[in-house]
């Protein structure tokens, strides 16, 4: 019990469930035979790997590149839609139908579309990936604004503090742990953005690497390029919380 109650061993716990689960999947595969071309063994996939580490490598950069630049504008809009939201109803009332429809709409049906529009170059995927990541961060940062403290703002009008002042010091400081919400939702979101405008149109990026591996039936190359998303996603959102933990040092969420 006191070994549970370790912070570190805690925090090592996920990593040697991982390699528990790695270790039952190989000895399984082997034992049952199961096909390289339906389920192959890690051993291979990490052979896959080092066959050309180089072009995953290059690969898994290039589709974090496409995420970080589409969730990056989605921060920037998301926080901007945010704020003219919750200061005008009747925006409110015109956008948010809208803001939901492009949220419904599945992104595989659209990125044909952006091809037509913009090419095959970087510019569909950044779309795509900033569709899909700006959204969570709209909704969320308006929830936030408007759950400003009440008595705090009616001390800044008694002390007649102008509009912009009371925004940036009442009620973004309310709004920015909905806001880091939302980013925690929207920054691995972007990498799937990114992956399913690369199944579409492109010709580099882990999306490419799927389906060039399952034209010629490279099994573990395709659980390489599955892996390395994985990661991606993950750093992600680990980025995420590391920006909370910074920024919310006084939040409760953050006292433990």
């Amino acid at each position: 019990m006191k070994l549970l109650k370790n912070k570190r061993f805690r925090k090592l716990l996920p990593f040697a469930f991982f390699i528990l689960v790695l270790i039952m999947w190989e000895v399984l595969v082997r034992a049952l035979d199961v096909s390289k071309f339906i389920l192959p063994p890690p051993s291979k996939i990490v052979e896959a790997f080092l066959s050309d580490p180089s072009r995953f490598a290059i690969s898994t950069a290039w589709t974090a590149y496409e995420a970080f630049l589409g969730f990056s504008i989605g921060l920037l809009v998301g926080v901007f839609l945010a704020a003219l939201i919750s200061q005008f109803r009747t925006l409110d009332h015109i956008i948010t139908p809208y803001l939901v429809l492009i949220q419904v709409t599945p992104m595989v049906a659209i990125a044909p579309l952006l091809v037509i529009w913009f090419g095959f170059g970087l510019t569909p995927k950044v779309v795509i990936a900033f569709l899909i990541s700006f959204f969570p961060i709209t909704i969320n940062t308006v929830i936030g604004l408007r759950s400003a403290d009440r008595d705090a703002l009616d001390l800044m009008r008694v002390l007649a503090a102008t509009g912009r002042f009371s925004f940036l010091r009442v009620k973004m400081p309310f709004a920015l742990p909905y806001l880091l919400s939302g980013v925690k939702i929207a920054a691995p979101a972007a990498v799937i953005g990114a992956i399913v405008a690369e199944f579409v149109s492109s010709t580099q990026g882990l999306g490419y690497v799927i389906l060039s591996a399952k034209a010629q039936l490279r099994i573990a190359d395709i659980f390489v390029a599955i892996m390395g998303s994985a990661l991606l996603g993950v750093t992600m959102f680990s980025l995420s919380v590391f920006a909370e933990s910074r920024l919310l040092r006084w939040h409760e969420s953050q006292i433990r």
